[in-house]
């Protein structure tokens, strides 16, 4: 990973404010950054799979829709040889050294690739320029050097899927 920095790694370091084992197994399902003359500071427990957390970023509002997965446990994907991206075991690493995430669901041979990792390469490769105002729903988990791909629809849409169609996110601007 290189070191410039991207809207999804400001949202990274924004979340560090809310690192908490109460969080450890906690996914992010929802991310959205919007124009707001008031902003909010908080974590909200809406029940106990589900909080929401709000922050300022710079003059806009970040809002993040955190859920608990059902505790059934993951199936481990079998690396498919087609695909046009994936991340790496090192990218991995470097982003979590980068933003101190502690998420045990990020580590060991089941790891996940953290979400903001994956939006923080399209951010970069794909975009071409910072995120400014945007939604984002995170769908599925990807595992480390599974592939995806980059799917350009409607003018303000992208989704990223795996190679079989599931939909690991989609992109709003």
């Amino acid at each position: 990973m290189n070191k410039s920095s991207t809207r999804a790694l400001a949202i990274a370091d924004v979340l560090k404010s809310f690192r908490s084992p109460d969080l450890w197994g906690y996914v992010i399902a929802r991310l959205e950054v919007t124009a707001s003359s008031q902003t909010e500071q908080g974590l909200h427990w809406r029940n106990a799979r589900m909080v929401v957390l709000r922050h300022p970023l710079g003059a806009d509002q970040l809002t993040v829709l955190l859920v608990k997965p059902p505790t059934e446990p993951i199936s481990v994907s079998v690396l498919q040889e087609a695909g046009d991206n994936f991340c790496t075991k090192a990218q991995i690493d470097a982003y979590l050294q980068h933003t101190g995430d502690d998420n045990p669901i990020h580590r060991g041979p089941a790891a996940l690739v953290p979400g903001l990792l994956v939006l923080s390469e399209l951010e970069k490769q794909s975009l071409h320029e910072p995120l400014r105002l945007f939604s984002v729903q995170f769908k599925s988990a990807l595992r480390v050097n599974e592939p995806f791909v980059v799917d350009r629809q409607e003018l303000g849409r992208i989704q990223v899927k795996k190679t079989d169609g599931t939909l690991i996110l989609r992109l709003q601007l």
